[in-house]
């Protein structure tokens, strides 16, 4: 058995899943936000998952955004 790491040159938009994008994250945050925005209406409380998720994943979304064009850009 061969265990080595192939690595394989081509498109970026193809090699690169979306989690690396920031997508995903972003994604998620966003749906913390609704979440927790939709308990504040209703029934009047702050979930505190979602008022320390919301940022992080939000966050962490756009720094793996940010990282992702740089590095598009160079190409």
């Amino acid at each position: 058995m061969n265990d080595d790491v192939e690595i394989v040159k081509g498109n970026v938009e193809e090699t690169c899943s979306p989690c690396e994008k920031g997508t995903t994250n972003l994604l998620i945050g966003g749906g913390f936000a609704v979440i927790g925005g939709t308990l504040v209406t209703t029934v009047g409380f702050v979930c505190p998952v979602c008022t320390i998720a919301t940022p992080l994943f939000l966050g962490m979304g756009a720094v793996q955004r940010f990282k992702y064009l740089k590095n598009k850009s160079k190409k």
